[in-house]
């Protein structure tokens, strides 16, 4: 392969390992080998994932997405809660309830905001208490499954959004329907939000935030070539057509039209915006495999010319930290991207930051594009009334709003309430990157986890963590594998993992 002159290192950025897999074992079990083992994660079928840029929940890299672990037990008949759903009163005067909340965004300025959240609840009311705990991304799971196998689990904890599912199929969540009937009701919340979490009938989890992937672009150089940006109002974004045509318009003296972390663990998310902007999936509506089609092999087509046409020579195996470096040196014009690279700029090199436009994922048959979420769990206790009022605290839009601008660009708004609040675009903490927000905002209601379109599954996270959809493309720019062969390769693969 020629030198590439953009590539500025040859690995990613370090990324937690995660516990993929519970659902193969009872809780009793899982407590035991986290004991026996004493390393933070149970043994029960560990698949953790490669090195690469840190999800939305890690301190250490703003701009990637939140966690995609997966379970692995296929989905169950729920445990019924073992506390009867209850009214949404505040409980009654007297001793104080203490709930324990156990969050996992650790990084301080998510921290502070959190206190800042439960101080002005404490002093609003005196009936509910909040032990507030701190983990991280890396223990919780092991440390949460151990909290409940020892009949001590907390009242209500954040979680990644693939956890639901697993959570519930061992017994240890209680479904969210009865705080959601408290808070207003699942109309308060994006579908495309509460999807993740919804199964047999009931929602498992309370959404927090999200982090959409956005079409980056530098918005001088598209000025200097004339080029016309779509109104997200009108057009949403460029068509495949014109998406092509502007990439390849702007390739050229040391400048590439588009990047991606190709090879990356979260190199698939470009990928997937653009398979459901082609109205193409992975599993259909019964979570059975719909890969192998002609919409698929469109889609796989059409970013490996883009690719050649446009990307650097060394896109096959690009990380996480060279695509966003290529943007930030000012070596490529184009990405998609989450938000938290206008974190990343405005902090880094904010004199770039006005030169960065955003727009919704290119769009062929429909609006789609990948998004990461973080969740509230529920969990079996006999507190349901006290996290009820709670959450009602938390989810009014006076409290909510400061809530996600404790760490702006990264977690936006699951309820289109606080997105839509003039309080919230126009929040000092948004004051840098305000004119892209206002347009990242509007492509929340078209955006989804990895194989979460038509709702939670075992195998998105263990997807990820094979790199099977970007393996694909892989194998289409290194070996000149046609579409649909590629394709059906990746199929195997899906079906491989599915039957394991």
């Amino acid at each position: 392969m020629s030198a590439d002159p953009v590539r500025t290192s040859g690995r990613g950025l370090s990324r937690r390992s995660f516990l993929w897999s519970l659902g193969s074992v009872g809780i009793a079990s899982t407590a035991a080998m986290i004991v026996a083992s004493c390393s933070g994660t149970p043994t029960a079928s560990p698949t953790t994932a490669p090195a690469a840029a840190a999800p939305t929940g890690a301190p250490s890299q703003p701009s990637a997405s939140a966690p995609t672990a997966a379970p692995a037990a296929a989905p169950t008949a729920a445990a019924k809660p073992t506390t009867a759903p209850q009214a949404a009163a505040a409980p009654s005067s007297g001793t104080p309830t203490t709930i324990v909340f156990i969050t996992t965004l650790s990084e301080p300025a998510r921290v502070d905001g959190q206190k800042a959240l439960i101080d002005k609840f404490q002093k609003a009311q005196s009936d509910v208490k909040v032990n507030f705990q701190v983990s991280n991304w890396n223990d919780a799971p092991a440390k949460f499954m151990a909290m409940v196998a020892a009949n001590a689990p907390p009242d209500t904890s954040t979680g990644g959004n693939t956890w639901p599912l697993t959570y519930a199929n061992q017994g240890a969540i209680r479904d969210a329907d009865d705080t959601l009937a408290a808070i207003g009701g699942k109309d308060g919340f994006y579908p495309s939000e509460l999807v993740a979490y919804q199964f047999k009938g009931k929602t498992w989890a309370l959404p927090m935030y999200q982090t959409p992937d956005v079409l980056f672009y530098r918005k001088d150089w598209f000025e200097q070539k004339g080029i016309k940006v779509p109104d997200i109002d009108k057009d949403y974004s460029f068509t495949w057509d014109t998406y092509m045509q502007t990439a390849t318009s702007l390739t050229g003296n040391g400048i590439y039209g588009v990047v991606e972390p190709c090879a990356d663990i979260h190199g698939y998310k470009p990928l997937w915006g653009l398979m459901l902007s082609n109205n193409v999936s992975v599993l259909d509506k019964d979570n059975k495999l719909a890969y192998n089609n002609q919409g698929t092999i469109e889609t796989y087509d059409f970013v490996a010319k883009l690719y050649k046409a446009a990307a650097p020579p060394g896109e096959p195996t690009y990380q996480a930290s060279d695509s966003t470096t290529a943007i930030k040196s000012s070596k490529a014009a184009m990405t998609i991207w989450n938000t938290g690279l206008l974190r990343e700029t405005k902090l880094d090199q904010p004199d770039l930051l006005s030169k960065l436009g955003v727009i919704g994922t290119p769009k062929k048959q429909t609006l789609g594009g990948f998004k990461g979420a973080v969740n509230f769990m529920l969990y079996k206790t006999k507190n349901v009334e006290a996290v009820n009022t709670f959450y009602q605290f938390v989810y009014k839009k006076e409290n909510y709003i400061p809530l996600l601008l404790s760490y702006p660009e990264l977690m936006l708004p699951s309820r289109p309430e606080a997105a839509n609040a003039p309080e919230y675009l126009n929040s000092k903490e948004l004051e840098p990157t305000k004119d892209q927000m206002a347009i990242a905002v509007k492509t929340l209601p078209n955006e989804y986890g990895l194989t979460l379109r038509y709702g939670p599954n075992p195998w998105g996270g263990d997807i990820e963590a094979k790199k099977i959809l970007q393996n694909v493309l892989i194998d289409m720019l290194t070996n000149g594998t046609a579409a649909a062969a590629a394709v059906a390769k990746g199929e195997k693969a899906l079906e491989d993992l599915m039957k394991s």
